[in-house]
């Protein structure tokens, strides 16, 4: 876990969002922990956690962008993880791998969209 805040070292422009997230770490076996989503790009995710998850470790992730459709997982890897508060993280994730790369990228579109509304 990261202690300070370092550079922006963004590659993409991340968009404002609040959807909830499943996810679960290596050695977690089946089990699934609960977080939030604060920020989504074409290549990263910001969380909200409350516990911390290792840098460099590979998390899947699961979140429903629509109700209308079913989840999309991604496998993530994790750049960065900072203490915000008691009980509270914040961490960066690389995307790797989506299993549904359209409707990943629709739901940035449709993020988007919405700012310029």
């Amino acid at each position: 876990m990261r202690k300070s805040k370092g550079i922006d070292k963004r590659k993409a422009e991340r968009i404002n969002s609040s959807i909830k997230v499943d996810y679960r770490s290596p050695g977690s076996g089946r089990s699934w922990k609960k977080a939030s989503c604060k920020d989504v790009s074409g290549i990263g995710i910001g969380l909200s956690l409350k516990e911390p998850v290792k840098i460099n470790d590979k998390i899947t992730i699961s979140m429903c962008p629509s109700k209308k459709t079913g989840p999309v997982k991604a496998i993530c890897k994790v750049i960065w993880c900072v203490q915000a508060g008691k009980g509270s993280y914040k961490s960066g994730l690389e995307v790797i791998e989506v299993d549904d790369p359209a409707r990943f990228i629709e739901f940035i579109c449709d993020k988007m969209l919405s700012l310029s509304l």
